[in-house]
């Protein structure tokens, strides 16, 4: 099973400036193998409006992966590089079945945010984006869902305490990921 919720930004609190979304239609998954192995490359595309994953992510036993995760929006406009230099204003956010991973432990840091996640780029202030991240997938026959959600956290909303209720949701979906 694939669960998919999408939303955009709310307009209720931004100003004229803040209250476009960045309007995602794909998001791309690629998880590079540390060392020799295949890169592992999964989608969702907008299709009635939701994002909908293609496929599973299937991980290898053991493996390290640095994940990169790209975004575009309807007129294929590469939305991660407008994420990456406004990196003040955005995080992603990860929630994971606890089985899936043997670094980073638990269960993702949507629900507590003092769960670690390996984040590998940060903004100008030292605080996470969530582009590139670090991952050990577990033993073998683990399943479970991955989730990332893309919060919006302008002006004095993203700090270090920051969790993934703070700001708004440009997107939000889940992916089934096996561990063979």
């Amino acid at each position: 099973m694939i669960l998919l919720v999408m939303g955009g930004c709310g307009d209720e609190d931004l100003s004229e400036d803040e209250k476009t979304s960045l309007q995602i239609s794909k998001v791309e998954l690629l998880f590079a193998p540390k060392g020799d192995g295949v890169p592992i490359v999964v989608e969702a595309e907008k299709v009635g409006g939701i994002l909908a994953p293609s496929e599973a992510i299937n991980l290898q036993a053991g493996i390290a992966y640095d994940l990169f995760i790209s975004f575009e929006n309807a007129t294929e406009d590469d939305v991660s590089q407008s994420i990456e230099n406004t990196g003040t204003d955005y995080q992603l956010f990860y929630e994971f079945s606890q089985s899936l991973f043997s670094s980073p432990t638990g269960s993702g840091n949507i629900a507590d945010h003092s769960s670690l996640v390996n984040y590998l780029d940060q903004d100008t202030n030292g605080l996470p984006i969530g582009l590139i991240t670090a991952w050990v997938a577990a033993d073998s026959g683990s399943f479970g869902v991955f989730r990332i959600v893309l919060k919006h956290q302008p002006a004095d909303l993203k700090i270090a305490s920051a969790d993934a209720e703070v700001g708004d949701t440009e997107l939000d979906v889940s992916w089934e990921l096996n561990v063979n």
